[in-house]
Parts: C-alpha cells; sequence; structure tokens
C-alpha cells in the first residue's frame, strides 16, 4: 500500500524500483496486490507508467492486482 500525497511523472520510476526491490527481498509465497491513492497521481500517464513497470517486471504469478482508490 502507498499513500503518498504525490506520484509525479519524476518519482514514478524510483517508487516502482522500489516497491520491486521491497518484494524481491520480501519474497512473499502469495501473489501481491499493490494499492495507491488515485488523487496521488500527478495524470494518467503516470499512473500507467507505474502500472507498466511493475506488470513489465514481475512475474504473473507475482502480481495479484493493482489498485488505486
Amino acid at each position: 500500500m502507498c499513500l503518498a500525497d504525490a506520484i509525479t511523472r519524476e518519482t514514478v520510476e524510483p517508487l516502482a524500483h522500489g516497491i520491486l526491490d521491497w518484494r524481491k527481498q520480501l519474497a512473499p509465497a502469495r501473489a501481491s496486490t499493490f494499492v495507491f491513492r488515485d488523487n496521488a497521481f500527478a495524470d494518467d500517464v503516470t499512473k500507467s507508467n507505474l502500472s507498466a513497470i511493475l506488470e513489465q517486471n514481475l512475474p504473473p504469478s507475482a502480481l495479484a492486482r493493482i489498485r488505486s482508490l
């Protein structure tokens, strides 16, 4: 869960890679669901970029879903 106040185009890549590193270190047995504040994204492109980075770098068995609330 990421409840950051702002996710910009400049911060989306470091955030995504931090999430990937965290998941790699944790090595959970189940697929993960990632939840973000919808109004934290600067725009739809930023939200799409974050989703794309996670989807491209996690195997399908590791990614349950990406949600924004």
